[in-house]
């Protein structure tokens, strides 16, 4: 029962700690049989939406930007990962506001995720290895779809 898992990963560092986490949730997963495809937005813009209802009605995005090209891997997917940095605000209420629109309104069932906190600044080298969240990704993308 492989699937087609699509990783959304924000951040602005390449290497940085979200990356990390990406690798090693990717690598668990593919280590399962699933099939992973990484879309990083530090190279693919994709703005915020105007509210234009465009999309609603079959159209196609207004915003010029890379949604566009992510539409048909979206509906590809089995399974939408999104990873991002959180320089500041409180897991909390990133948890919350992902819980609201993602879940609740969207509708997306939630698989669950890793929140990996205390991994250092944005003024050195990323400092994920000195703690067991790689660890922890690989084995949420190794067991995403276990009961």
């Amino acid at each position: 029962m492989n699937k087609n898992i699509l990783v959304i990963q924000g951040g602005g560092r390449a290497k940085g700690n979200t990356a990390r986490l990406v690798e090693s949730f990717k690598a668990g997963a593919e280590e399962s049989g699933h099939s992973v495809e990484v879309v990083s937005l530090l190279r693919n813009e994709v703005k915020g939406c105007l509210g234009c209802n465009a999309c609603r009605y079959g159209k196609p995005c207004v915003q010029k930007d890379a949604f566009h090209d992510l539409v048909p891997k979206i509906k590809a997917a089995d399974c939408i990962v999104f990873a991002s940095p959180l320089y500041f605000w409180t897991f909390e209420q990133a948890v919350s506001y992902y819980q609201f629109a993602l879940v609740n309104y969207i509708g997306f069932r939630d698989r669950g995720m890793v929140l990996a906190g205390g991994c250092g600044d944005t003024n050195g080298r990323p400092q994920i290895d000195n703690t067991e969240y790689l660890q922890k990704a690989y084995k949420f993308g190794k067991f995403i779809y276990e009961e």
